[in-house]
């Protein structure tokens, strides 16, 4: 097809135009490869399409464990999208695809939401963090660990725990 549509370019004028010895026949010959060039074209544009969301939906795989069942179902519609992307030449199925990673995505925003509400402290929890720094006892045992003979090494990995309980009560599938 380059060879042929290059052969076409000195013809440029209305009189160069009346030399060209290309007959019906060289031209229906090169429509086969006119169709495959539209083939390539929306693959590329489907792949350009899709691009996007294959990008989040890896970023995503590294966020969760990998042992965590929806890398599983990631890595297992990831194989299939590309094995029937592979077979198909004209990008017949690509609402197929697209709806293949919105769910894929969907169920993402699901389990980072769950397991997000599991690693961080809600509303509750952190009035129990803010009463816990608060507490009498706590108080009497920082006014102790101030005695060198005392040890402080619980008390301060007590403290420690507590600073690292992250609060986010905030947090909805939109975000």
């Amino acid at each position: 097809m380059k060879t042929f549509a290059e052969g076409l370019t000195p013809y440029n004028t209305v009189g160069k135009l009346k030399n060209l010895r290309i007959g019906s026949d060289d031209i229906d010959a090169q429509k086969k490869n006119l169709e495959v060039l539209g083939a390539v074209e929306k693959l590329q544009d489907l792949i350009t399409e899709l691009g996007g969301s294959a990008a989040y939906l890896s970023q995503a795989e590294m966020v969760l464990s990998s042992d965590h069942a929806w890398v599983k179902q990631a890595q297992g519609a990831r194989k299939d999208v590309l094995d029937k992307l592979a077979a198909d030449r004209n990008a017949q199925h690509a609402a197929e695809y697209r709806q293949t990673l919105a769910k894929l995505k969907k169920d993402y925003l699901l389990a980072y939401v769950a397991q997000h509400s599991k690693a961080r402290l809600g509303v509750a929890e952190d009035k129990t963090k803010s009463a816990l720094r608060k507490d009498s006892r706590l108080v009497a045992m920082r006014a102790l660990a101030g005695i060198a003979l005392m040890p402080t090494s619980q008390l301060t990995i007590f403290h420690d725990k507590l600073d690292k309980l992250k609060s986010c009560a905030a947090l909805v599938e939109s975000n």
